[in-house]
């Protein structure tokens, strides 16, 4: 009996392996994108200005394709091959192929970006010229699609669950409360914003899974702990918690990546996991480097931790670690580099006639409008032959109606992640 058993769990772990080769050799990590902030200076003339740099995830050289005469950045977002960066009052965008400029436009005081469709929602913080904390433009010319007025305060970060986009409003340096704002993109419009009291202060990137929104909250300036709150995406009913570490790296930074039940976040300034299903802390330090973090990436498909370290005046170090907090290798980037992204991409050449056999269902297939995908998932990823993402959709719960009218006819692959683990079907759009 020992023996079959033994037999079966070998045979399942090789089962496992050949699945995970096969995840690997259709979707890959890319590059990782890094926006360094350049040192700061008061005042003119300036010797440093940002600068926007592509790091190769086999050998890890660093290629730093332009300067933005600027001194700061706040993200970069990666969305179909093209890179949407915000830095001083600049948002700029970058084929990621070529690495040339495609559009740029001056939006005083903006913060943070997320695609919708094509849309670009913007946050905006201290510095806006009009007191309007959020915008959406049209992602291919930033040209305004429409302006949400209605946002009280400096807002952060974004996610999205169908037509709504939901924002946090951490307020500037000294607000008292956190706030969410809920947007309807398809009307246009804004729903509501509602109160998270005190323990809402310091909210800066948000998440959703299975209709449910965290944020992990920083508290005021010098606090011994944070907060995590769950916000019922429905009904707008909060749970929030307490956690006795201290969270974030002063401003950009409190969570960075929620993958399955681990949201990936800076804790003590280490990097650490919460589990967001009994709301504690996991792991309060998998990695703890010397210096600030500055920026973190969690890389899905090697899973590993990409992270920067500066002391914003005189250098910036890149970091690669593996999931278990293992040190990988290092290399040197430019001064502040404040964000960071990863651009994944579908193997060249990659035929979606030619996959092994769906590893979930769609219905229908083909389609042309409106399909249902048979899987729970952090995120539905729909890329064409040619490797490009075509659409994408966050927290996905099975069996709700995907939009599929914008995709041209043609064979596509939908990925499907969740814990961990990446499944693959293939999708015809008729």
């Amino acid at each position: 009996m020992k023996k079959i058993v033994f037999c079966l769990a070998i045979s399942m772990m090789a089962l496992f392996s050949i699945a995970k080769l096969h995840a690997q050799a259709i979707l890959k990590t890319n590059q990782i994108i890094v926006v360094n902030g350049g040192m700061w200076e008061g005042s003119e003339p300036y010797s440093d200005y940002s600068t926007i740099v592509a790091i190769d995830p086999d050998t890890y050289t660093a290629n730093v394709f332009d300067t933005i005469y600027t001194q700061s950045v706040f993200n970069v977002h990666i969305y179909d091959g093209i890179a949407y960066v915000s830095a001083g009052d600049s948002l700029i965008s970058y084929d990621l192929d070529t690495y040339e400029r495609l559009n740029s436009t001056s939006i005083p005081g903006i913060n943070q970006l997320a695609i919708w469709n094509d849309l670009l929602v913007v946050t905006k913080q201290f510095g806006t010229t009009d007191n309007i904390y959020a915008t959406v433009l049209n992602k291919s010319d930033f040209t305004t699609a429409f302006e949400v007025p209605e946002i009280s305060d400096e807002s952060f970060g974004i996610t999205f669950i169908q037509d709504s986009a939901y924002i946090s409003v951490p307020g500037g340096w000294a607000a008292t409360e956190g706030k969410l704002a809920v947007i309807d993109l398809s009307n246009e419009s804004f729903v509501r914003e509602i109160s998270l009291d005190t323990l809402g202060r310091g909210m800066r990137q948000i998440f959703n899974y299975n209709n449910t929104i965290y944020s992990l909250n920083s508290q005021y300036y010098g606090a011994s702990y944070g907060c995590l709150n769950t916000i019922d995406a429905e009904t707008m009913d909060t749970t929030q918690t307490i956690l006795d570490v201290i969270v974030g790296n002063g401003f950009l930074w409190n969570g960075f990546s929620l993958n399955g039940d681990y949201l990936h976040c800076i804790l003590n300034n280490s990097i650490g996991t919460i589990d967001i299903t009994n709301k504690s802390v996991a792991d309060s330090s998998i990695i703890s480097p010397a210096g600030t973090i500055a920026s973190v990436a969690y890389d899905y498909i090697n899973e590993k931790y990409y992270f920067c370290t500066t002391d914003y005046f005189s250098y910036g170090t890149g970091f690669v670690y593996s999931d278990t907090g293992d040190s990988i290798t290092s290399f040197p980037l430019g001064i502040s580099p404040e964000a960071m992204a990863i651009d994944y991409r579908i193997e060249a050449g990659t035929n979606a006639k030619r996959f092994i056999n769906d590893q979930f269902s769609i219905y229908p297939n083909p389609a042309n409008s409106i399909t249902y995908i048979d899987c729970d998932a952090d995120r539905i990823d729909i890329y064409s032959t040619q490797g490009r993402l075509v659409l994408s959709q966050n927290m996905y719960k099975k069996g709700s109606p995907l939009n599929i009218t914008n995709l041209p006819a043609g064979i596509y692959l939908v990925t499907c992640w969740s814990d961990h683990i990446t499944k693959y079907a293939k999708l015809i759009v008729e």
